[in-house]
């Protein structure tokens, strides 16, 4: 047995070695792409790599065969993407070239696709020292070993891309959805031109102030300790709302720092919207899933009774106007949102019964969503725990419970094993 730094030691046919030794490293400066190209693949097109993954497709392919792109500059550097066929890497790249009687090439992706794995540098902004990095060594298994972890880890990515694909699929139909039934309702009845669009002609249009009540939070002084230590009392931030049902928050404050702020708790079930916020933050909607307090920045919405109006309703009403909303802010440096422009907003809205199936079909397709989500981070969590187990030789791959893992996959993906999941169990050989 060898010794292998900070995991024990490693079996006697495993090699310890400089990546330099396992792969061999090109950096690429290509400016290749000029001008505007498709973003759909089409004949006699070719995959074209840069920083941030497969951004384009190329008409000319400078590379052909299996190889890591390293992403090498900025906040992505040290992301790394497996390439296949023929394919072109472009600016602001390096490409790792496996040595094939050495390491396959899917193996090395395992090994260094881990920003952690690549040694930084630092100037205007990050950048991954390629040269440095050569000299970390790395576990290299013989070949059968590593193709057969490759296979076995490639089942459990793949099962995470599939989730990863449906969360996009169903976040396009949900945009798509929001525009028809906000526009259109579910009757199909004639529209009419309002100030915030065409709405169907049976909705009413009233101010936000009209038709729901508006208060806000506050934060406890940070300069005393007895407002935050050993708090009880959850308290959402701007940041935390993001079109979700909010369950938890990352700080929590006392009841004396409620006693003598600002700050009051909001049942649950209570709208909220971001007031300002950096980024993308102003004017996001989210809903109250436990009773919490929130900052100042937060406005928290509750529907009259008498307006028949649901929250819910408001909720997705908001999804779909956060860009006209967010353009409402003032402010010089930060367009910031105040109660008064969040009173004077437009909301148009049908009876309860139609408010009641809009709210169910988008609500069907953000369950959708949270399960997808939930599933990819089960998987996310399996992979991880998984590669760490195979690459310090805690288990071995012919020792592994091939069918639980594929079990587990299964189990997170549906009831049958979907066709892009076979191949890595085919390629193992089948089930043990």
């Amino acid at each position: 047995m060898q010794s292998y730094e900070g995991n024990g030691a490693l079996p006697g046919d495993w090699r310890l070695l400089p990546l330099a030794q396992a792969a061999r490293t090109e950096s690429c400066n290509s400016k290749l792409i000029k001008g505007r190209l498709p973003s759909q693949p089409a004949e006699g097109l070719f995959p074209a790599y840069s920083a941030s993954g497969q951004d384009v497709w190329c008409p000319t392919a400078e590379h052909k065969g299996e190889a890591v792109i390293i992403s090498a500059v900025g906040a992505r550097c040290g992301k790394c993407f497996l390439a296949s066929g023929e394919w072109s890497a472009i600016a602001n790249t390096h490409i790792l070239w496996p040595k094939q009687d050495v390491i396959d090439a899917r193996f090395l992706w395992l090994l260094v696709n881990d920003e952690k794995f690549w040694i930084r540098g630092q100037s205007a902004q990050p950048f991954v020292q390629v040269g440095a990095t050569k000299e970390k060594r790395v576990v290299v298994p013989p070949l059968s070993e590593q193709r057969k972890i490759a296979a076995v880890l490639g089942l459990v990515q793949r099962a995470v891309e599939q989730q990863e694909r449906i969360i996009g699929l169903v976040t396009e139909l949900k945009k798509a959805l929001l525009h028809k039934l906000f526009t259109e309702g579910l009757r199909g009845e004639p529209q009419e031109q309002t100030e915030i669009g065409p709405v169907p002609r049976s909705w009413e249009v009233k101010p936000l102030g009209k038709v729901a009540k508006f208060r806000t939070g506050g934060t406890p002084s940070r300069t005393n300790p007895d407002y935050w230590e050993n708090g009880d009392v959850p308290w959402v931030k701007t940041t935390e709302i993001d079109y979700r049902v909010i369950e938890t928050t990352e700080e929590k404050i006392s009841r004396k720092g409620l006693e003598n702020s600002s700050a009051r708790v909001f049942p649950k079930g209570t709208l909220l919207v971001a007031m300002y916020g950096q980024g993308v933050t102003r004017g996001r909607a989210g809903i109250l899933g436990i009773d919490a307090a929130t900052n100042q920045a937060c406005a928290a919405i509750s529907p009259h009774q008498e307006s028949e109006l649901s929250t819910q309703f408001i909720y997705y009403f908001l999804q779909y106007h956060y860009e006209r909303l967010r353009q409402m802010g003032h402010g010089a440096n930060q367009r910031n949102l105040n109660m008064a422009l969040l009173r004077g907003f437009p909301i148009a809205f049908p009876p309860s019964d139609e408010q009641a199936g809009i709210v169910g079909t988008l609500d069907c397709l953000d369950r959708k969503v949270r399960n997808a989500e939930r599933k990819a981070s089960t998987l996310g969590d399996l992979f991880r725990t998984v590669l760490h187990e195979l690459m310090t030789a805690r288990i071995r791959v012919n020792d592994l419970d091939v069918e639980g893992i594929l079990g587990q996959a299964v189990r997170e993906n549906g009831d049958r094993l979907s066709p892009n999941l076979q191949q890595p169990v085919a390629e193992m050989g089948g089930m043990p």
